[in-house]
C-alpha cells in the first residue's frame, strides 16, 4: 500500500530546498517555501542540521558562510557550535532566517517534506520533531548515509515513513541489477527487490560517474517493483520530459516553472 507521502498528483514536483528565484530568496527558509507551493510544488526537499543544544534546523550546509550569514560570532562558522536562539538571530544573505523543523512542521501543516539528514547529531532532533508533530505520514527520509537514514527510522513508525536509499544502497542496486542482466530480467528483479526491500523510492541524479541511472531498463524495473523514481536537480523543460517518458515519477528542482509540468 502507498504510504499517504504520495498521495499527490503525478509528476510529484520537488522543490528543492524551497523555491529561491534564482537565489533572491534564502533556500530552506519559510519564504522559500511559501514560494515554492505558489510555484505548484506538491512536495518540499529539505536538509536538517543540528544546533548544539540539540534542535533539528533546516539548513544543508555544515557551516554559515556560503550563504552569507550574518553576524557570525568570531571563529564560529558551523551550525553546530551555535544554540538554535543564536542562530535565530541570525540574517542569511537576503534576510532570512533559519528555523526549526518542529516550528515548519507546524507552520506548514499539510505540506509534504523529503527531509535529508546531514549529519549524526541530527538523527534523534529530526526523529523527535517529526513525532511530535505527528507528521509521519508526510514525511520522506533520506540522507547520503543509509546509517543515518536507518537509524532515524529507527526512531519513527516505518509503516508510516516514506524512505529513500543512500549512496552505498543505490550502487549495490545498479551493480547488481546489470551483473543479473546474464540471468534474464527475472534475476534482475530479484536482485532490486533484496537490495531495495526497505525503500519507497529511489531518487538519483542522472548520472553519477559511469552510473547512468537515467537508463530505461533500469528505471522500468524499480517501477515494475512498484517503487517510486526521482530524478535531482531537473531545471529545463527538455530534460524533464525525457525523464518522465522514462518513467521517472517526480523531479526535484530549483526552477519549476521552467519544467512546464
Amino acid at each position: 500500500m502507498a504510504k499517504p507521502f504520495f498521495d499527490a498528483p503525478l509528476p510529484y514536483r520537488f522543490a528543492h530546498r524551497g523555491a529561491t528565484r534564482g537565489g533572491q530568496i534564502d533556500e530552506n527558509t519559510w519564504d522559500a517555501f511559501t514560494e515554492a507551493l505558489a510555484q505548484g510544488a506538491t512536495h518540499i526537499e529539505t536538509d536538517a542540521q543540528v544546533t548544539r543544544d540539540g534542535v533539528a534546523v533546516l539548513f544543508h550546509d555544515d557551516d554559515l558562510v556560503r550563504v552569507g550569514a550574518t553576524p557570525l560570532s568570531l571563529g564560529r562558522k558551523l551550525v553546530a557550535e551555535y544554540d538554535f536562539a543564536e542562530l535565530q538571530a541570525i540574517r542569511l544573505h537576503q534576510g532570512g532566517r533559519i528555523s526549526s523543523l518542529s516550528e515548519t512542521l507546524s507552520r506548514f501543516p499539510e505540506v509534504r517534506f523529503n527531509i535529508d539528514v546531514k549529519v549524526a547529531g541530527a538523527i534523534e532532533p529530526v526523529a523527535r520533531a517529526i513525532r511530535e508533530a505527528s507528521a509521519e505520514d508526510r514525511v520522506l527520509i533520506t540522507s547520503f548515509s543509509d546509517a543515518r537514514r536507518l537509524a532515524t527510522l529507527k526512531l519513527l513508525a516505518p509503516a508510516k515513513v516514506a524512505t529513500s536509499p543512500g549512496s552505498a544502497i543505490l550502487l549495490r542496486a545498479w551493480l547488481g541489477f546489470w551483473a543479473a542482466a546474464a540471468f534474464g530480467r527475472g534475476s534482475q528483479l530479484k536482485v532490486l527487490r533484496r537490495v531495495l526491500a526497505d525503500v519507497d523510492a529511489i531518487q538519483v541524479p542522472q548520472r553519477h560517474g559511469v552510473i547512468h541511472f537515467a537508463n530505461a531498463d533500469f528505471v522500468a524495473a524499480v517501477r515494475e517493483l512498484g517503487i517510486h523514481v526521482h530524478f535531482w536537480v531537473i531545471n529545463d523543460h527538455a530534460t524533464a520530459k525525457k525523464l518522465l517518458a522514462l518513467g521517472a515519477t517526480g523531479l526535484v528542482s530549483d526552477d519549476l516553472p521552467a519544467l512546464h509540468l
